[in-house]
């Protein structure tokens, strides 16, 4: 559920990104960024003009286009010398207005009006004079269709401008193979070509020609550049081929020394084999490599926010991986708050804080995440809309989730949202309609195996991780509507349906030793309970559902006990301990300290929990308050229409008006 609104398909955003989790890197070893004589273009390549090309062109243009190709090697993005290529566009213009057609002229012409598209004022100007430009290109090849140089630089100018359709990205493969075709030894075409076919999802054929490279880079050490290996490794990560991106980040990162330039460069590297080693498993190594670039940061002085803020997401995954979703929660968050214009962080933050159980806290990063979409997009994000909603189901304002999810069901809908409107549904006792939404997927095995091949196959860690939440909220939501419809015995199918994907799940073991407890098989239930509390014994709910359980048993001492520090542990506004130690000292005859208890957990959350109001309807009843009593008990009915105690004390309530 990443924020990408308004990227191209995968072949751009691949090519834009490359091969980081946080963008490319565009330093030399031990040569900082503003020393840099040859810059990089969005392919992460030179804008060298290589000597070799065919020979074709009329000789006088010749010093023209010497010009030209010195401009582009003396290029540097950071002191762009707009005159020089404004003259530049000038002899060339005037050269084609002389009727000289070389394709050298013309798509170095081309080329010229790329740069040129960079400093324009607005969309409308850049989009005049990248048409220019690619006219240019294409009268370039229909001059001479061989020229490799023209196939390149046209098949480029395709990658990074559009259109970004079916037809157009195979059209720029097309120009690849064909540079190929012409100068096998055409590296760069070779390597544009194999980032074409990953961005479209041939890896297959990408890997091909990536192993190609490796094999020219092994029989001519030292042709294929520092720049296209790690390009070459990005397209070994996007084809899983973890172990060969693993070599090639090594080999990058050995020869780097400790000036502050090469550790800023090796801070980013490492931080790449990090995720690499994550993809493999390799959970220790990944920890240490981020904590090589934690080092190199610290002590590179040169360091800037998005460094931060990729390591903190970097380490935030990886504790995710290990399980430590509190440690993964705060530097998630950290990563937020070091680049707070960056929506993907505030939204994968707010995720983090919503798996924690930090409903208040996701509310805020959420709220950031759609901030920065509406200022940067003018319109928010459909994922970080689910998400929001999600957050207000937590919260209990089902009203507002539900304004968030009824307009995308009219858009199209999908699984995330019938679950979330099941759970709104639930929340506000519409039991059918909560029945229906979730059924439809729960009972619908093709579909729900589908969705989990879906998660099992994500990258990403955290999106793995709520999909996986909502996912297991579709049986939970079942199972709750079964308990309150005292059928606990069909509710435990739908537990298990989540206790076997993940056996440690806190709100199934909760879920299921409640149903237990409801079918009087007390030791199953204690059983179920303590899973959670041998690896968290301070967990609030757990002790309250243990103490629930010695309650029913009769064992009122160890009942108080436990619900007294489920009251410790738990925030001010768990009302489970209040209304556990109302029901246990009403039993043991503590009317007073029972209706104090009651009271206090009907004033915190007055929804879902029915016993609460008919024990503290008993004690209206005894005290006479007869009307009082009755208002409890219609509210208890309507928390649970299939609760016997409550319709039992309302018709003695009424047989007790009418005496």
């Amino acid at each position: 559920m990443h924020l990408k609104k308004g990227c191209a398909p995968i072949i751009l955003l691949f090519l834009l990104i490359a091969s980081g989790a946080c963008g490319s890197r565009t330093d030399s070893p031990g040569k900082p960024a503003e020393e840099k004589t040859v810059v990089e273009n969005t392919m992460g390549e030179s804008e060298r003009i290589p000597d070799r090309a065919p020979n074709h062109n009329n000789g006088e243009n010749v010093p023209a286009i010497k010009r030209v190709d010195n401009f582009f090697n003396k290029l540097n993005y950071e002191k762009e010398d707009d005159k020089a290529r404004n003259d530049l566009i000038v002899l060339l213009e005037n050269l084609l207005q002389q009727k000289v057609d070389d394709p050298k002229i013309l798509w170095r012409l081309a080329k010229l009006y790329e740069g040129k598209s960079r400093r324009a004022a607005g969309d409308s100007e850049r989009a005049e004079i990248m048409t220019r430009a690619k006219e240019l290109f294409a009268k370039s090849l229909e001059i001479e269709k061989n020229d490799p140089l023209a196939n390149y630089a046209y098949a480029k100018n395709i990658l990074s401008e559009g259109p970004f359709d079916q037809n157009s990205i195979e059209s720029a493969c097309g120009m690849f193979e064909n540079a190929i075709r012409v100068d096998p030894d055409y590296d760069r075409a070779r390597l544009g070509l194999a980032r074409c076919y990953c961005g479209i999802r041939l890896f297959e054929k990408a890997v091909a020609q990536a192993d190609k490279l490796m094999a020219i880079d092994k029989a001519d050490p030292g042709r294929v550049s520092r720049i296209m290996l790690e390009d070459i490794e990005g397209i070994y990560r996007e084809a899983g081929l973890f172990d060969k991106a693993e070599a090639i980040l090594i080999r990058i990162i050995e020869p780097l020394g400790n000036t502050s330039a090469e550790m800023i460069d090796r801070s980013q590297l490492m931080m790449e084999l990090g995720w690499v080693y994550m993809e493999q498993g390799k959970l220790d190594q990944a920890r240490k490599a981020f904590e090589q670039t934690h080092l190199d940061l610290v002590h590179s002085n040169r360091s800037i926010e998005s460094h931060w803020g990729c390591l903190y997401e970097a380490t935030g995954n990886l504790y995710l991986g290990m399980g430590q979703n509190k440690k993964a929660c705060v530097d998630l968050r950290k990563s937020a708050d070091r680049e707070r214009e960056n929506s993907q962080r505030q939204l994968d933050a707010a995720i983090a804080c919503h798996l924690c159980g930090d409903a208040k806290n996701a509310l805020l990063y959420i709220e950031r995440a759609l901030g920065v979409e509406k200022l940067q997009y003018g319109s928010f994000h459909r994922g970080a809309l689910i998400m929001k909603g999600y957050i207000l189901i937590t919260l209990r304002r089902f009203s507002e989730a539900e304004a968030i999810f009824r307009p995308i069901v009219d858009q199209g809908g999908n699984f995330q949202v019938d679950i979330g409107l099941g759970h709104v549904a639930l929340g506000t006792n519409r039991l059918d309609l909560a029945r229906n939404l979730f059924a439809r997927w729960v009972e619908d095995k093709e579909a729900m195996a589908a969705y989990g091949k879906k998660i099992n196959g994500l990258k990403c860690i955290l999106d793995g991780k709520f999909n996986t939440f909502v996912y297991q909220m579709a049986f939970m939501g079942m199972g709750w509507i079964l308990v309150r419809q005292n059928s606990p015995q069909e509710a435990i199918y739908y537990f298990n349906r989540v206790l076997q994907q993940d056996s440690e799940n806190v709100g199934a073991l909760l879920a299921k030793g409640n149903a237990l407890g409801r079918l009087e098989r007390y030791e199953e239930a204690e059983a179920t309970i303590k899973i959670i509390l041998k690896s968290n014994p301070k967990n609030a709910r757990a002790l309250s559902e243990l103490a629930l359980i010695y309650y029913n048993r009769g064992e009122l001492e160890k009942a108080v006990e436990y619900f007294q520090t489920a009251k410790k542990e738990g925030d001010k506004n768990y009302t489970c301990p209040y209304e556990g130690l109302g029901l246990v000292y009403l039993a043991q005859g503590r009317t007073a300290e029972a209706k104090t208890n009651l009271e206090k957990a009907i004033a915190i959350n007055p929804d879902i929990e029915y016993k609460k109001y008919n024990a503290l309807a008993k004690i209206y009843l005894r005290e006479g308050k007869k009307k009082k009593a009755k208002e409890l008990l219609k509210k208890s009915m309507a928390n649970n229409p299939n609760d016997e105690e409550a319709a039992e004390l309302l018709a003695e309530a009424f047989d007790a008006s009418l005496d």
